[in-house]
C-alpha cells in the first residue's frame, strides 16, 4: 500500500537505500573504475567519465520511468475494462479448455475400445 503512495522523497529514499546496499556486489562499476584509474587521468576527467558512465546506465530506467509517465495519461478506466475483459477472457479459456479436455478424452476412448490401444502411451498405465 505504501509503494502505491508513495511521494518524491519516499522514492528517491528508496532508491538511495537500493543503490546503497547494491554497490558491494556492482561488479560491472567496480571494473569500469578499474579501467578509469588504469588511463591515468586527473580528477576532474575521471569524474567526468563516471558521471558519463552513469548518466548511461540509469538512462534505460529514466526512459521507462517515461514512458510509464506518459502512457498513464488518460488511462482512468482501464483497470474496470482490463479486469472486464480478463473474466471474459477467463470464461472462454475455461469452456475451450474443458471442450478440448473432454474431446480428447472421448477420442482416447474410442481408440481404446476400437482399436485397443489409447492415444498416448503411459498416460495412466
Amino acid at each position: 500500500a505504501r509503494l502505491k503512495s508513495m511521494g518524491a522523497w519516499f522514492a528517491f529514499g528508496l532508491g538511495f537505500f537500493i543503490t546503497l546496499t547494491s554497490f558491494p556486489v556492482s561488479f560491472p562499476y567496480f571494473a569500469v573504475l578499474s579501467r578509469y584509474s588504469a588511463l591515468h587521468l586527473g580528477l576532474g576527467s575521471v569524474l567526468a567519465y563516471v558521471l558519463v558512465y552513469n548518466v548511461g546506465y540509469a538512462s534505460p530506467m529514466v526512459l521507462i520511468l517515461l514512458i510509464y509517465l506518459r502512457l498513464k495519461q488518460g488511462t482512468d478506466g482501464i483497470h474496470d475494462l482490463l479486469h472486464q475483459k480478463a473474466l471474459l477472457l477467463n470464461a472462454h479459456l475455461t469452456t475451450w479448455t474443458f471442450i478440448a479436455f473432454g474431446a480428447f478424452s472421448m477420442m482416447d476412448a474410442v481408440c481404446f475400445f476400437a482399436f485397443g490401444r489409447v492415444l498416448i502411451k503411459g498416460r495412466f498405465f
